[in-house]
């Protein structure tokens, strides 16, 4: 049986609008049309306990990890940075995680105490892959994310949110 061009063009309008609704619920494959209160926060073993954050000399937050987030991770550097974009190392390290339970589609704790330098930065995170860079990231192997506007750290307990990661590009 031969289908006829009303019942073909039927089933192609079927799979027109299947392939239209699957990519509008899809949306862009980053993860970041998601809301962050929706996603689940790791809990690795090398995640500080919650109860520091507040205190003085705490820096504070959370690193959205998008659900395209594809390789193994070697360690994240929460470094501060006098001007962005980065034209090298690090002015400050704030912390570095070594091989940290970070997956895709999560937000990951950043929780660091105590942070004693002083002064006016930019946060920004580097998420060091297999395969990339070490002292700097490596393009589009590495992941990267900032906040563009600068915190005083001074004592005072830095809370930043959420920085969400892209992969990193020129450096």
């Amino acid at each position: 049986m031969t289908p006829t061009s009303t019942q073909f063009r039927h089933l192609t309008t079927l799979i027109s609008l299947l392939c239209a609704l699957t990519f509008v619920a899809c949306g862009d494959g980053t993860g970041q049309d998601i809301p962050s209160e929706q996603l689940p926060i790791s809990t690795g073993p090398e995640i500080p306990a919650e109860d520091l954050c507040g205190q003085e000399y705490s820096v504070c937050g959370y690193v959205h990890v998008p659900s395209n987030f594809e390789g193994t991770v070697k360690s994240i550097a929460v470094a501060l940075y006098r001007e962005v974009p980065p034209r090298g190392s690090p002015d400050v390290l704030i912390t570095q995680i070594d091989s940290p339970s970070m997956f895709s589609g999560e937000l990951y704790p950043i929780r660091a105490y105590p942070f004693l330098d002083t002064g006016e930065y930019k946060l920004y995170i580097i998420v060091y892959m297999e395969g990339g860079g070490s002292a700097r990231p490596a393009n589009e192997i590495d992941y990267t994310g900032y906040i563009p506007e600068s915190f005083i750290f001074d004592g005072q307990p830095i809370e930043f949110g959420e920085i969400t990661l892209e992969r990193a590009s020129g450096w």
